[in-house]
Parts: structure tokens; sequence; C-alpha cells
């Protein structure tokens, strides 16, 4: 709680800086260009295929751009991804 009320006090303080740090934060669909707050990581093999590096999709973009749902093989054995396994493999 103190440390939210300081950041606040430095905000007001310092707004062009809070600004410009807020706005690079910001992390964007490579495909569709809105915000992208999904956290979830595909095989390297299946992503390598469809994009070069460490671009961020929406999972609805990415599954347009591959032509088919994603399915629980297609995502990575890592923690991350475990609700996202967990939901595809529900009947």
């Amino acid at each position: 709680m103190y440390w939210e009320l300081e950041k606040m006090k430095w905000a007001r303080s310092h707004p062009e800086i809070y600004t410009q740090a807020f706005e690079e934060s910001k992390r964007y669909c490579k495909l569709c260009n809105e915000p992208a707050y999904e956290d979830y990581m595909l095989k390297d093999e299946l992503w390598l295929a469809h994009f070069n590096n460490l671009e961020l999709v929406h999972l609805q973009c990415f599954e347009k751009n591959l032509g088919r749902p994603l399915e629980a093989d297609d995502f990575s054995p890592a923690p991350i991804n475990n609700n996202i396994r967990w939901a595809l493999t529900r009947n």
C-alpha cells in the first residue's frame, strides 16, 4: 500500500515521464494492433512457422492466421499454459 501511494505521488510530480513509461509498456497484437494482455506459449515449431520472433498475438488472431482453432497439443508444456490446456481438454 505504501509503495502504491509513493508511485501515485511520483506520477503526479512527473507526468511527462510517467506517461511516456506507460505508453512504452503497452503490448499490442502484431496482427490487429489492439492491446494484448494474454500470456501463453505455443510450441516453437508452430510459432516459428507463422512468426519469426517474440511478437505478441492474440489467441483469436493466431487462430485466424493459422486457419483453424488451436488445440491443447499446440501449446508448450510451460506452466503458463496449464489453464488453457485444461480448458481445451475438457469435454
